[in-house]
């Protein structure tokens, strides 16, 4: 009987006259108490981590959204008016008086609730929880098999387009490993790899990588930057379980290691190289270097350098010699693949950032050049 009336049909008797009778005054506290219970249930179905949303939101508020309400010149529309819908209004540009209507046509509300901006996924309890509980388990299995079958198939993406952070972002990091890599400011001699953080401010100090990798090998030279950089969700799985972004900070002293200023905000462009390497082929020591212990000193090969113009070589020449080896290793990593697909499936796994290596080894080998030039000039 019910199901082709609408909204004000049903809530308003055809001729007026019988609206206060107790039937028709049921049903529209009845619609009154269903909208508003259907507005505190809109809320997106999502579990946020309060500890973390200011560090990473200045604001964050749910939106609710609902759809025009036929209830203008209605019994119900003072009743409106008065509800929570009425308040959803009261601070917002959008005016509730364009949602009332008469239009009798209308079946149903809607009521879409939403966050007021995107968000990172490090808040979303509901998101990282499971991973994190995942993660745990696999580790406490013994032998390591459940680190492995954790992992196991489960990466689709090439490895560039894995790693949770922006391009340029990324490209960043690639160049910060390479500088801590040749300044002795990241220690891979044991697990968990470290790295020195703030390293030209007042809080330097060594901050450790996660203590596994998502990928159970052991890698090689060449494959432990994206060891690293593949198991960054990991980090960001500990900074939601902690409600704390200290397990991020690895990664972030990563970025500031590729960045021509660390306290500035850009992140692509690299014109002149990291304050430490400037310092470095200027003075032939590391700046703040030696407040931090574990720090391993100069790469070995530009040790005997002894002025600013030698160091400089020495320096280009480094990075070019590893940007060939880079190259060399790649095209033999393609013809391995060529014979055996299967090589795809497990590591190494730095071919699939090649590209971005290549490219972060000549910026740095441009700024190095550039350097150079401009200390000419005056």
């Amino acid at each position: 009987q019910l199901l082709s009336v609408d909204l004000r049909s049903y809530t308003q008797s055809p001729d007026g006259d019988r609206d206060d009778t107790p039937e028709y005054i049921e049903r529209q506290n009845r619609v009154i108490a269903k909208l508003e219970a259907a507005i505190g249930a809109a809320a997106p179905l999502i579990r946020l981590n309060d500890g973390l949303i200011t560090q990473f939101h200045k604001k964050l508020t749910f939106k609710t959204d609902v759809s025009m309400i036929p209830f203008r010149g209605h019994p119900l529309e003072d009743r409106i008016r008065s509800s929570r819908v009425y308040e959803l209004f009261k601070d917002r540009n959008e005016k509730f008086e364009d949602l009332l209507t008469n239009d009798a046509e209308l079946p149903y509300i809607d009521i879409i609730s939403q966050l007021s901006a995107p968000v990172s996924p490090i808040v979303l309890d509901s998101l990282m929880s499971p991973i994190g509980e995942a993660w745990s388990r696999a580790r406490s299995s013994t032998g390591g098999a459940g680190e492995m079958l954790f992992w196991e198939l489960r990466r689709t993406r090439p490895l560039r387009e894995f790693i949770p952070v922006p391009q340029r972002h990324l490209r960043c990091m690639i160049r910060g490993w390479f500088t801590g890599r040749i300044l002795g400011l990241i220690d891979t001699s044991q697990m968990p790899y470290r790295i020195v953080d703030d390293l030209l401010g007042v809080n330097a100090r060594m901050v450790q990588f996660p203590q596994r990798f998502l990928t159970s090998a052991t890698p090689n030279t060449r494959d432990q930057l994206s060891f690293v950089l593949e198991s960054m969700p990991l980090a960001m799985v500990e900074a939601n379980r902690s409600s704390s972004t200290t397990a991020l900070e690895p990664y972030t002293a990563l970025r500031d290691l590729g960045m021509t200023d660390p306290n500035g905000t850009d992140i692509l462009a690299y014109p002149r190289l990291h304050p430490a390497l400037r310092g470095w082929i200027e003075t032939g020591s590391i700046p703040g270097a030696d407040r931090v212990p574990g720090v391993g000193g100069i790469h070995p090969e530009l040790s005997q350098a002894s002025d600013p113009d030698s160091r400089r070589a020495a320096f280009v020449a480094l990075l070019k010699a590893v940007k060939d080896e880079y190259e060399k290793a790649f095209k033999d990593y393609l013809d391995d693949v060529q014979r055996d697909r299967r090589r795809l499936s497990v590591p190494p796994l730095w071919p699939g950032l090649h590209d971005e290596i290549q490219v972060a080894l000549d910026a740095m080998v441009r700024a190095s050049e550039e350097q150079a030039e401009q200390t000419v000039g005056l």
